[in-house]
């Protein structure tokens, strides 16, 4: 049976939230490495579990894409889902991903999450409109998604997702130059260059809080700006060359 191990990047997490996530993939994997930068506090009353390994990395301000290759280096796993510590799966989330990386070109795999509300979050992601550089949510604040079958897709959202830890490793993790935001994007793009598939299950739901680390970081919005305009500069001679076109694009 294939290994999957959950990596859970943490900044300053309350404890009853980080439970939670915990508590809905706990039974579903091998493995859960919680990880985090020096100075990052564990909030009381954490989870202990004998699956629960707790990894501090010995630098600060990481951001995201850091913290989650730094925990990758504890992992066994064939499979890595990672996986924000605001995100609580549905009890089948793991297993029905496991079936679409039965397909050995699949690197990696998204899937629908939900507001608490009910409403839709992440169903999957499409180019911006008329050849800007970027993505956005399909069916962000909607009820009904419009993906309803397993698809073969550009970009999923990084807020949960599996790996495979081969295709993880081939593209050396999360790029560091990214602190937070855009390292998903970055890493599905630099997959399906080398020739992996990125697929997209809607079958498979998990209720995602959203934003609930990122608030807490200062200036936000400065960094979100700073990492759209990067992956702007390193990707946009792909939205140039596929502007008009549907689907799947191409590489050069």
């Amino acid at each position: 049976m294939p290994k999957v191990t959950a990596i859970v990047p943490i900044y300053r997490p309350s404890a009853q939230m980080l439970n939670k996530c915990l508590g809905a993939v706990l039974q579903q994997v091998d493995e859960v490495i919680i990880t985090r930068e020096e100075g990052a506090v564990l909030p009381e009353h954490a989870l202990q579990h004998p699956k629960i390994q707790y990894v501090i990395s010995p630098e600060t301000n990481i951001g995201f894409g850091r913290n989650v290759n730094f925990g990758a280096q504890y992992a066994s796993g064939d499979f890595l889902l990672i996986l924000n510590d605001d995100v609580f799966l549905a009890p089948n989330a793991v297993s029905v991903l496991l079936r679409v990386m039965a397909d050995s070109a699949v690197g990696l795999v998204g899937h629908l999450l939900r507001f608490p509300n009910g409403r839709i979050y992440h169903g999957g992601k499409h180019r911006l409109p008329g050849g800007a550089v970027g993505y956005y949510h399909i069916d962000l604040h909607k009820l009904t998604p419009t993906i309803v079958t397993l698809t073969e897709i550009e970009n999923v959202c990084g807020a949960s997702v599996l790996f495979r830890k081969k295709a993880f490793d081939a593209i050396e993790g999360f790029a560091p130059s990214f602190f937070m935001y855009s390292e998903d994007d970055d890493a599905a793009l630099r997959l399906r260059q080398l020739g992996w598939k990125v697929m997209y299950d809607p079958l498979v739901e998990g209720v995602h809080l959203s934003q609930g680390e990122a608030k807490r970081f200062p200036h936000m919005n400065a960094i979100r700006k700073q990492s759209n305009k990067q992956f702007a500069q390193k990707w946009e001679w792909y939205f140039h060359l596929n502007n008009g076109k549907e689907g799947l694009g191409r590489f050069k």
